[in-house]
């Protein structure tokens, strides 16, 4: 049983993030929050702790990089290139415990807690390439905030539609929700209604616009 785990401090919740985001921001974090550590884990690692796989893992990093809430360092050693991730930000004064230095990686102090030694991503990246994380559907929605009982709804009406559940798949609905402009679970929940097995943008309803009523007019101007 692996007894591990990883701490969200409560300000990383202010940010707009999702909940695959922030698990990830959390766990950078935990490597570099004493100022002067980066973070040198591999994207299968992130794709662990995210549950997730390494494409959406990559992805998840990139848009945290782009948000300007980590900062990403490529350097080059004898031709082969290496990474490395550093938040931007201090933190709160209700920190975490200070992170460890250990041969070859860092070790998580934690109260009460396991220890994680880490190997550097040139290395994991070697060991676990062929062990890449399955993608999971699901979990992908989920990661949107699309809610537990509206997600396994619409993979009900998926199943029943005989559509494919493939990263593909969710990434192409993944653009067309964010072409909405409305949230996930709400576009979510329409598929699961109207019995969608996929979702376009165009396909939702518009909204109405609420016409004030004579009344409404009078009372407003004092009439």
């Amino acid at each position: 049983m692996d007894k591990t785990y990883t701490i969200i401090p409560d300000f990383l919740l202010d940010y707009d993030l999702t909940l695959s985001e922030t698990v990830a921001l959390a766990v950078i974090y935990g490597f570099c929050q004493d100022g002067e550590s980066d973070f040198h884990g591999s994207y299968n690692y992130l794709a662990r702790k995210c549950r997730c796989s390494r494409q959406w893992a990559i992805e998840i990093v990139a848009s945290l990089v782009k948000k300007g809430l980590v900062q990403k360092e490529v350097t080059e050693s004898k031709g082969v290139k290496s990474c490395s991730y550093r938040v931007t930000f201090r933190g709160s004064q209700e920190s975490l415990p200070p992170v460890k230095k250990v041969d070859r990686g860092s070790q998580e102090s934690l109260p009460r807690g396991s220890q994680e030694s880490l190997p550097n991503n040139i290395s994991i990246e070697n060991i676990n390439e062929k062990k890449d994380i399955k993608f999971n559907f699901l979990s992908a929605l989920k990661s949107l905030g699309v809610s537990d009982e509206v997600a396994h709804a619409w993979m009900q009406v998926r199943k029943t539609k005989r559509a494919t559940n493939t990263e593909i798949a969710f990434n192409s609905i993944k653009r067309e929700i964010d072409n909405s402009g409305r949230p996930a679970d709400e576009c979510i929940r329409t598929a699961v209604e109207r019995s969608w097995s996929g979702f376009k943008a165009e396909w939702m309803p518009k909204q109405p616009v609420k016409r004030e009523t004579w009344e409404e007019f009078k009372r407003r101007n004092n009439l």
